[in-house]
């Protein structure tokens, strides 16, 4: 296992305080529905997971991704029906498109870029996000990525090709497409 730093340390008690923060807010959002808000705590249940086991360990839980997977399927078969057999669709090419890229990457840099727990969990979350909100969860999660490995080389402490863990990354991604897509 590797062993967390203080910076991820600080990224991990930073994303819990965020989630605590908006869950906080729905509750007391006029626009709160129950429906949706229990989702909300679920997927933020899973997320907060997910950030944890992946800043310890560079693994995110398979059973979370399946979780979060199921949750969405029950979600879009309770709230919007007609709109199941896209989201499938979606989360079919999110996976091959992810797949590939992640391939791709691994034989250029000889390197695992992108790990198959991240490209598997973009893939569940699409189900949640649609084609549009994994596109913004994506590029705000690889966006994120890259700033903190930046600001890390820039204050001279990590290199640039020290692996990080994506998953809270991606996490933060899809929580904040999740809450765009609520309102």
């Amino acid at each position: 296992m590797v062993k967390t730093n203080m910076m991820s340390k600080q990224i991990l008690g930073l994303s819990i305080w965020s989630i605590a923060f908006i869950a906080g807010y729905l509750v007391i959002s006029p626009a709160f529905a129950p429906v949706p808000f229990t989702f909300t705590l679920f997927l933020a249940g899973n997320l907060i997971w997910i950030c944890t086991v992946d800043l310890e360990g560079h693994r995110i839980p398979n059973i979370n991704v399946i979780l979060i997977a199921l949750a969405g399927l029950v979600l879009v078969l309770v709230t919007n029906p007609e709109a199941l057999s896209q989201r499938l669709l979606d989360t079919a090419i999110v996976l091959i498109v992810m797949y590939t890229i992640s391939a791709v990457a691994k034989y250029m840099s000889k390197n695992q870029a992108i790990g198959f727990g991240d490209v598997k969990l973009l893939s569940a979350a699409t189900v949640w996000l649609g084609m549009q909100g994994i596109y913004a969860a994506t590029i705000s999660a690889f966006a994120a990525g890259l700033l903190f490995v930046l600001v890390g080389v820039i204050a001279g402490k990590r290199k640039f090709n020290q692996p990080i863990a994506l998953g809270p990354f991606i996490s933060l991604g899809i929580w904040g497409a999740w809450l765009f897509s609520l309102s």
